[in-house]
């Protein structure tokens, strides 16, 4: 029989094909991908060309791996339009892979659970870390959704609807972003957020995606980033639907607005919210009272900073770590208002008030709350920890409020204030101390650093810096001071790191730096402990223009009432002489840049920024500091 030469090709792959499939039926079969961005359903981009993974082969896609032949990082498949169903995906499957499926407008898959192995699972990151995208206009299905720490789902974003389903359920662990509206996002049974998990928001009209599960949604716990795009300026008292479930359980989230901006006195909340015996999770954009602490003088005050009316009906201040000074609060009941009453007796660690009949209306002019409320931190790098809840008229629960710190010790810390508009840094020592600091360290997990416009202090020929032979990039810029002395930085000191910020890159820098320690706080006479004689050598040198006569071993400036207030709270305490670097955590805060960023710069009196939660590194000393770094005892403020 004359048999066509294309024919007979055709034949004997259709063979070869049946054979293979007869082989595999059974059993899950691992498509490994080779290539770099290409389309899913192209064969020639699998280990096993000219097949690409589909159900009827038990076949799982597996994007990122060390096996052999397989493209390890940076593979991204793509789907354009309907394809065959399959029976899972892995997208970064081994320890230090990565791989990424991306789902555009018209694409559409679906992970089934076949005859054998394969049961339809997404893994979003197994060993290492894996990204779905699913575009505007495009669908993907799947029997359950397991998402790992540091992976990635996005849905929407471009033109049209995603769609992104479970016929089962989800556990999200990673970075989940929804993009504005009119998307579909469920599970038919559960939902469960776990540990290292951030839900952000991207509100873009006055209506959001819902994350709904036909069961139960538990685990809610971590950041919920809010933004907006797209010019969308939400109006005060908007309100969105973020999760639906017939239960809603976990520790909440925590609102972080660290990716965008809101006009003063005004921020997001969240409340659960019954509906149709199901219950949904509500994200609300409102005004809110702002309590000022002014860090110098110790005063508090509360207002309504948007100008928009706040009906205060209770309000609790708290700290953890006792620095109220009870003695020194004058009530809304001690002036006289009326209806107010104290809850319990005030302490260190709260004040409370309440009233039953009548309400406060908070405007734009404080109202004082006393001075010297707050007892100021004592030395560097301890921050103000007041915290402020409230209730107003006509609702049942109490929020949190916001705190706004002022003065000089606001911030109290080694500051990095990025310019996410121009990518500008600046590195400030934004306390009223001199410190003397031997090493910096900024992070970026996203790589969202600009490595090749970072203009080091080494560069800029800043005293005894270098930037070292580890090479800078999108994850880490370092620098350290590898001979004595360490470098001050007297308070307000501050220095431009140039456009080291890549303009529209994620919000999630983090910053370390290693702080000379120098003796004890309190330890007057720097004998090793903090005791009567110590008491004895502030008492002789009380007025004293600096701290030289207690060996620099205050709260810094001369030598006051202050420093007897650091002998007093560490009394009885022990320790090293001698100057040793200590690691510390820095603050990252994102805005306009205040300070001259070269030699000294004004102090920031601002709301104390969020430290960037969960990303930072811990460096080791011998990361930092060369071996045979040199320590010596030099006066500071600490």
């Amino acid at each position: 029989m004359n048999i066509p030469r294309r024919s007979l090709v055709a034949l004997c792959i259709g063979l070869m094909a049946s054979q293979w499939l007869t082989m595999q039926s059974a059993q899950a079969f691992d498509f490994f991908w080779t290539g770099g961005t290409g389309a899913w359903n192209v064969g020639s981009n699998w280990d096993q060309n000219p097949f690409y993974p589909t159900a009827l082969d038990e076949g799982v896609g597996v994007i990122g791996s060390n096996e052999a032949g397989a493209t390890p990082t940076g593979g991204v498949a793509t789907l354009s339009a309907v394809t065959e169903d399959a029976g899972g995906i892995v997208l970064g499957r081994d320890a230090g892979t990565s791989g990424t499926l991306r789902v555009l407008s018209g694409g559409s898959i679906a992970l089934i659970d076949t005859t054998g192995d394969p049961i339809g699972v997404a893994n979003i990151g197994l060993g290492g870390t894996g990204t779905l995208e699913v575009q505007g206009g495009g669908t993907f299905s799947t029997t359950l959704v397991d998402m790992n720490p540091g992976s990635l789902l996005e849905i929407g974003g471009g033109v049209g609807s995603a769609s992104v389903t479970s016929t089962d359920g989800m556990w999200l662990a990673g970075r989940t972003i929804t993009h504005g509206s009119g998307h579909t996002f469920e599970a038919a049974t559960f939902v469960n957020f776990e540990g290292g998990t951030q839900y952000v928001v991207d509100l873009t009209s006055a209506s959001h995606t819902t994350l709904t599960a036909g069961g139960d949604i538990g685990g809610v716990q971590g950041p919920l980033v809010v933004k907006t795009s797209g010019g969308y300026a939400p109006a005060l008292n908007s309100t969105w639907t973020i999760l639906d479930g017939e239960t809603i359980s976990g520790a909440g989230f925590e609102v972080d607005l660290s990716e965008m901006s809101v006009p003063a006195g005004t921020g997001y909340s969240t409340q659960i919210v019954e509906n149709g015996g199901r219950q949904q999770l509500e994200l609300k954009y409102e005004a809110l009272p702002t309590l000022t602490v002014n860090t110098d003088t110790g005063a508090m005050s509360l207002s309504s900073q948007s100008g928009a009316a706040i009906n205060l009906t209770g309000y609790i201040v708290r700290s953890a770590s006792g620095q109220i000074n009870p003695a020194n609060w004058n009530s809304l009941s001690d002036q006289g208002s009326t209806g107010w009453e104290e809850g319990g007796t005030p302490t260190a660690n709260a004040l409370a008030e309440l009233n039953a009949e009548n309400s406060l209306a908070l405007s734009t002019t404080p109202d004082s709350l006393g001075t010297s409320v707050l007892v100021p931190p004592a030395q560097f790098g301890v921050t103000p920890d007041i915290t402020f809840e409230y209730g107003v008229d006509g609702e049942f629960s109490v929020k949190p409020g916001l705190v706004e710190f002022t003065g000089s010790k606001a911030v109290n810390n080694l500051l990095l204030t990025v310019d996410p508009t121009t990518g500008e840094g600046q590195l400030e020592n934004s306390s009223p101390f001199t410190i003397d600091v031997v090493a910096y360290n900024i992070q970026s997990a996203s790589g969202a650093l600009d490595s090749d416009n970072w203009t080091s202090l080494d560069f800029q020929s800043v005293s005894g810096w270098d930037a070292g032979t580890i090479a800078p990039d999108e994850f880490a810029l370092s620098e350290f001071v590898p001979e004595d002395p360490p470098a001050t930085l007297a308070p307000g000191e501050s220095y431009s790191l140039g456009t080291m910020f890549q303009i529209g890159g994620t919000r999630d820098l983090a910053l370390e730096f290693a702080l000379m320690i120098y003796g004890l706080p309190g330890d007057f006479n720097a004998d090793g402990q903090v005791n009567i004689a110590d008491y004895t050598l502030w008492r002789n040198n009380l007025g004293a223009a600096d701290e030289s006569a207690i060996n620099d071993n205050g709260d810094g400036g001369g030598i006051t009432t202050s420093d007897y207030d650091l002998w007093k709270a560490n009394f009885g305490a022990t320790g090293g002489i001698g100057g040793a670097p200590e690691i510390r955590q820095g603050i990252v805060q994102y805005g306009s840049i205040t300070g001259t960023g070269a030699g000294i710069g004004a102090a920031i009196s601002a709301p104390v920024p969020e430290p960037t939660a969960g990303l930072l590194v811990v460096v080791s000393l011998a990361v930092l500091v060369p071996v045979g770094f040199r320590f010596r005892h030099r006066s500071s403020g600490l």
